[in-house]
């Protein structure tokens, strides 16, 4: 049986020499998106935290008062070491790793701010997404979050790992995965906006449905992510308009081809023929990953590979080849948008060091393709509320084809292998519409 997984994964930079013959006039670039013979800076574990993760906390009692003590340790000798220091100032109490605290207010993350949602909200006939059904298959999601309560049907979604009957399962309302991973792309996608509190979601007037097809590891099979598919687009379940799955893996599945093949089939109206958002994959600049790579087969299936932002992220290569990017690169553990096959197609968001939601009321950050595709789910969300329902005559092929061709246009001119069309640009999205 094959196995899939999330896309916030460490991996290592690689080559990302075009496949077949350039696609514009401009030749990509030889590696990874920085240029060619210039070597790629080594890829930073998409689920890492901030640059000072490193820095560990001792707390020690000595004549009856507690002191802290703060150390930068980079192996597990120097933490040995800092133990042993601490243990001979007094009784040591406490080591741990630091951590970061915020004052008590409303932070929208970089992706957030930079791929336009609040310009997008104040359009005319602006709209949060409400009325929009948005289905993230994943490992759950927290449905007690401060920040996503509400956002949810009284029995919400589908736990298809837990169900004897793939057709039939049983409510998902919480995350078990040892991540958080569903929890964080369902606070990217929808968090509440303007409380005051933590962090803001792309498009927080939509309907979230938990589609749980990912074990607590954050792996399943691809026969799980099939049900969940089928469950999340049926009309009498999952209803959802918009279907963002922050997962893939190198092996293609005929079972997921021919899920996607029922879902999207205009002329069968069981289902809703979603648009279907898909992390490109963490396979630092090789070909888009499957299901993404089905983009340019299916017009409703849009690939999304992740962005850096230099001097704001880590994970940005450290040559530019196209100085019009200006701050945004294809991150250098990021799997192209586009694999060169077909029709050009994909699209680029903000997927590094992300602030989101976590389980139990918490927040974190973290990296990847994963986190770029729930952006791209918000916009899609945003278009619908827009510009109408999907219909027969407006379809997911169009929602797409809108996010596209508004995105702003990365590296030479038009649509290339490492970004797609571009960069996702919200408000752009659902002007003139």
């Amino acid at each position: 049986m094959l196995a899939v997984a999330v896309l916030a994964v460490a991996v290592a930079a690689a080559a990302c020499l075009p496949a077949g013959p350039p696609t514009t006039t401009t030749p990509p670039p030889g590696i990874c998106g920085i240029g060619p013979a210039t070597a790629a800076a080594p890829a930073t574990a998409p689920d890492a935290g901030p640059p000072d993760s490193n820095r560990y906390v001792a707390v020690v009692r000595r004549y009856g008062r507690s002191e802290v003590f703060q150390r930068t340790v980079r192996s597990p000798e120097e933490l040995e070491r800092f133990r042993a220091d601490a243990a001979a100032v007094g009784e040591l109490v406490s080591l741990a790793p630091d951590g970061e605290v915020h004052a008590t207010a409303e932070t929208p993350t970089w992706g957030f701010v930079d791929s336009n949602f609040s310009a997008a909200w104040n359009a005319a006939s602006g709209t949060t997404g409400t009325g929009v059904r948005v289905a993230l298959l994943d490992t759950g999601v927290d449905t007690s979050h401060p920040e996503l309560a509400g956002h949810f049907d009284a029995a919400p979604g589908a736990d298809v790992v837990a169900a004897p009957d793939k057709s039939n399962p049983p409510p998902s309302a919480i995350d078990p995965s040892s991540s958080g991973h569903g929890t964080h792309v369902a606070g990217i996608l929808a968090a509440t906006a303007n409380n005051g509190v933590g962090v803001a979601g792309g498009a927080p007037g939509v309907t979230i449905v938990p589609v749980r097809v990912l074990g607590t590891t954050g792996a399943g099979t691809y026969s799980d992510v099939a049900a969940g598919l089928l469950w999340a687009a049926d009309v009498t379940k999952g209803n959802a308009q918009v279907v963002s799955m922050s997962l893939g893996s190198e092996a293609s599945s005929a079972t997921l081809i021919a899920a996607i093949q029922a879902v999207e089939d205009v002329a069968n109206p069981n289902y809703t023929h979603p648009v279907i958002t898909v992390a490109a994959g963490n396979s630092a600049c090789s070909s888009t990953q499957f299901p993404a790579s089905l983009e340019s087969t299916y017009p409703a299936v849009l690939a999304v590979a992740a962005l850096c932002k230099v001097g704001v992220t880590s994970s940005c290569p450290d040559v530019t080849p196209w100085p019009a990017d200006g701050a945004y690169k294809l991150a250098t553990y990021s799997a192209r948008a586009w694999d060169g096959i077909g029709a050009p197609s994909g699209i680029t968001a903000p997927g590094t060091q992300i602030t989101s939601t976590l389980p139990g009321g918490a927040y974190g950050v973290k990296s990847g393709t994963s986190m770029a595709a729930p952006f791209v789910a918000a916009g899609a969300a945003l278009v619908l509320a827009h510009c109408g329902p999907l219909s027969s005559s407006y379809t997911a092929g169009d929602v797409v084809n809108r996010l596209e061709s508004s995105a702003r246009d990365l590296g030479p001119a038009g649509p290339d292998q490492l970004y797609g069309f571009g960069m996702l640009d919200a408000d752009a999205a659902v002007q003139g519409c």
